[in-house]
């Protein structure tokens, strides 16, 4: 969404935006939310705080551009709180943004209000953003006018991210019964299975182990086993490998497959044993592994997607 039309958006929606929450708007567009946390505990306890205060808020999430989300907290319990600071609080480490684009674009929203495109005062707008400069563009809060009338308590959270709320709540949930987990992230090409996994590694401080590491070595490709269901990975060395030390809490010494040599890696790596340990890959639910993991997930994709980003669909 070009940042002309995300204002021209925001301006329909909420008529009575000051120009300061221009300014606020385009500054999270560019740098999200991050400038409010100082650190995960005291950001939690104060979505906590804020959400005391709301009644009967919905919640809801709206588009700010540049793939971030407005999300508002709604009637939230204390665990769906959590799971959205945790959201907030890693969509802040994604969120960079530069100076040099923040100025561009409002001098771009001046140059759109000056020629009509926004139905908004140009010189109460210029003025305003000139004030702001010369403060050497810190962040910027909501004017009372906005806050009083529209009520904006919400967290500015990456959208990619915010499509797995749900996986980090249930993870949240059994975590309130069970002291370790184990979870499987599975499905096909291109369905985001490295991509959460790697969310939930920074969020849970937890282990990923890849599929991709445990490919079959070259003596080991018969016919036979590459026909199986799942054949092209040596599930036995994963079991033993990684499923047998972490069902004893131990730590693991993985030896990955190198694609490039076609031949295992002579380096040995240590990994310590974590509360939480993510197995991803194709074929990490495969039945040869038991009944092993706390909670599954499996994604997919269309096979218009696929086609389009040229993966081939797998018909095993």
């Amino acid at each position: 969404m070009m940042i002309t039309q995300l204002v021209q958006t925001h301006l329909k929606k909420y008529p009575e935006m000051q120009a300061s929450d221009i300014i606020k708007l385009i500054y999270q567009n560019e740098f999200g939310g991050g400038h409010m946390i100082d650190n995960q505990a005291a950001s939690l306890k104060r979505l906590i705080d804020e959400a005391k205060t709301l009644n009967k808020n919905k919640f809801i999430s709206e588009d700010i551009g540049n793939d971030l989300l407005r999300v508002y907290l709604g009637d939230l319990d204390e665990l769906h709180l959590l799971t959205l600071n945790q959201l907030f609080v890693y969509s802040a480490s994604l969120s960079k943004g530069s100076i040099a684009a923040f100025v561009e674009n409002l001098e771009t929203i001046k140059l759109a209000c000056k020629n009509g495109q926004l139905e908004f005062d140009y010189d109460q707008l210029c003025d305003e953003i000139d004030r702001y400069e010369k403060l050497n563009y810190p962040p910027i809060s909501h004017s009372e006018h906005y806050r009083q009338l529209y009520q904006p308590h919400y967290r500015v959270i990456n959208k990619k991210v915010f499509n797995y709320f749900e996986i980090i709540y249930k993870i949240n949930q059994l975590l309130l019964e069970k002291n370790s987990l184990n979870i499987a992230i599975d499905g096909m090409c291109g369905a985001g299975k490295s991509t959460l996994a790697q969310i939930l590694e920074e969020i849970f401080n937890a282990n990923v182990f890849k599929m991709d590491d445990f490919f079959l070595q070259p003596f080991q490709r018969t016919e036979v086993r590459l026909k199986e269901a799942g054949g092209n990975v040596d599930y036995e060395r994963f079991k033993e490998t990684v499923i047998d030390a972490l069902s004893q809490q131990k730590s693991v010494a993985l030896r990955r497959f190198d694609c490039s040599k076609m031949a295992l890696d002579n380096k040995i790596t240590e990994i310590p044993y974590r509360k939480i340990n993510i197995i991803e890959g194709t074929y990490s639910m495969h039945p040869y592994f038991g009944d092993f993991y706390d909670f599954t997930i499996a994604l997919k994709i269309s096979d218009e997607i696929a086609s389009s980003w040229g993966f081939i669909k797998d018909e095993s």
